[in-house]
C-alpha cells in the first residue's frame, strides 16, 4: 500500500518514465553532498507536502507556515536539471534531493503491489528483424494456435463466511 506522506498526484506513466530515468542515471552525484544529506533528513523526517509527478517533471512542495516553496527537477539525459522559487539556490536542490528520495519510494511501493511494473510488454519485444510483436506478419501456424484456444470460465460466489471468491475454470471439450 501507499504509505502516509506527502501528498502524491502522479500517472502510471509518469511513474514509468521516471523509473527509466532514475535507473540509468546516479543522480545523487550530481548533487553536492551537503545538500544530499539535507534532503535525505528532510526526505526521512516527513517534511514535504506534496509531489505532483508528471512524464516531464516533477514538483515537489514544501509548506511551513502557510509559506509554499517548490522545486521543479526536469530530466536533461543524464540527471536532474533543478529550479526552485526560494532565492536560496541551496535549499530549492535540498528540496530537490528529498523530492527524489521520495519518487524513489513511490516507484518501490508500487513495485510492491504490482512485481511486473516496469516490465516491457510482450507487444513491446523486438522481433529478430526489427519489427514489434504487434507489428510482425500472422503466418498460418500462428492462427491455428488462436483456433485452439480453450475457453475460460470464472465462477463467483459470495458467502458471508468467504467474502467474494472467483473460481478459474478451463472449459476443455470432451474427446470422447
Amino acid at each position: 500500500m501507499i504509505s502516509n506522506g506527502p501528498s502524491r498526484t502522479f500517472t502510471r506513466e509518469a511513474v514509468e518514465v521516471w523509473l527509466s530515468q532514475l535507473s540509468v542515471a546516479d543522480w545523487e552525484r550530481k548533487i553536492p553532498e551537503t545538500q544530499l544529506k539535507e534532503g535525505r533528513k528532510m526526505y526521512r523526517e516527513g517534511k514535504l507536502s506534496t509531489i505532483d509527478l508528471k512524464t516531464g517533471q516533477a514538483i515537489i512542495t514544501q509548506k511551513i507556515d502557510r509559506e509554499e516553496t517548490y522545486s521543479v527537477i526536469e530530466w536533461d539525459g543524464q540527471g536532474p536539471e533543478i529550479r526552485t522559487s526560494v532565492e536560496d539556490e541551496e535549499f530549492g536542490v535540498v528540496l530537490a534531493a528529498a523530492g527524489l528520495y521520495e519518487i524513489e519510494e513511490l516507484i518501490a511501493e508500487i513495485h510492491e503491489d504490482d512485481p511486473l511494473f516496469g516490465e516491457f510488454s510482450v507487444c513491446e519485444e523486438q522481433q529478430p528483424n526489427g519489427q514489434t510483436e504487434a507489428e510482425a506478419p500472422e503466418n498460418e501456424a500462428d492462427v491455428e494456435e488462436e483456433d485452439e484456444q480453450i475457453p475460460l470460465l470464472i465462477l463467483l460466489e459470495v458467502s458471508n463466511k468467504n467474502g467474494l471468491t472467483a473460481t478459474p475454470i478451463w472449459q476443455v471439450p470432451d474427446d470422447s
